[in-house]
């Protein structure tokens, strides 16, 4: 198959002849559709966080499952699917209590001299978070990819293994927005309209979100924001201003210092941000 390849730090991928093994017995091959391009992608890419090279990089991604192993229940042949950052074996402390993410069971992974499911000729290559998905197929963990409905377009299905986990997550489970609570969302992208989204579902009597783009903020608008704010120099004292002390909820998407500090100064007393 072909795969973009990262070879070296702050290089270009390279596209090259990969070889992908057959399905184990837990292990399912997909036919990837679609993919997202992640922070977490371009961190590796540019050298910002350490990963062992050369690797496909990679992670939010749909497709259709081409092939399963013997012991495969999850998923069969022709489902479409969506990729899972955070494997899981089912059945370990973590699994069982519902924290499913914080699961380190060396099970969704190949024992330790067994070959990797990726190699160039002869030469294993390291799956980045167990998916590797700059490339036409995936082989991973039953437990690494969920069935969706065929009627989802894959380049938005993509989008939820990742990006609208971590905002819809921090909102339900980080920040457990509650109904009538006030929510300002700093950065309006993938990541921001997912946490604005996750926020109206939650109830929150008012959202109010911050981005420098006015095309993000209309966005913000059909996601569920009650309020948009141009970023600027009185971004602060208007929110303050607008919740007369701040709010009880800061989601901070963009992951500058800058923002991570003006988050914490929009919280009122008692609040998360």
């Amino acid at each position: 198959m072909k795969a973009a390849v990262l070879r070296s730090t702050n290089a270009p991928l390279s596209v090259e002849d990969v070889q992908i093994d057959k399905p184990g017995p837990r292990e399912v091959l997909i036919h990837v559709a679609a993919c997202g391009v992640c922070h977490s992608d371009l961190s590796v890419q540019q050298g910002l966080v350490p990963y062992p090279l050369p690797t496909v990089l990679g992670h939010e991604a749909a497709g259709v499952v081409e092939a399963v192993g013997s012991e495969v229940r999850q998923v069969k042949q022709g489902d479409h699917v969506i990729t899972c950052v955070s494997a899981f074996c089912g059945h370990c402390s973590f699994c069982l209590s519902g924290h499913l993410s914080l699961c380190g069971s060396l099970e969704t992974r190949r024992a330790k001299g067994e070959p990797e499911r990726l190699s160039i000729g002869g030469k294993n290559i390291r799956q980045f978070f167990n998916l590797s998905a700059f490339a036409e197929l995936m082989l991973v963990h039953e437990h690494a990819c969920v069935r969706i409905s065929p009627d989802i377009a894959f380049d938005k299905a993509a989008l939820v293994g990742c990006a609208v986990l971590t905002g819809f997550g921090a909102v339900t489970r980080a920040a457990a927005v509650r109904p009538g609570e006030v929510v300002a969302v700093i950065g309006c992208g993938g990541i921001g309209l997912a946490a604005i989204n996750a926020a109206r579902i939650s109830g929150a009597g008012r959202i109010i979100a911050i981005d420098r783009v006015p095309q993000k903020l209309d966005l913000a608008r059909r996601f569920g924001a009650t309020d948009a704010l141009l970023a600027g120099g009185e971004v602060e004292a208007a929110v303050l201003e607008m919740t007369k002390g701040g709010v009880d909820h800061c989601i901070e998407a963009v992951g500058l210092k800058i923002t991570a500090e003006l988050a914490f100064r929009l919280v009122r007393r008692g609040g998360t941000a």
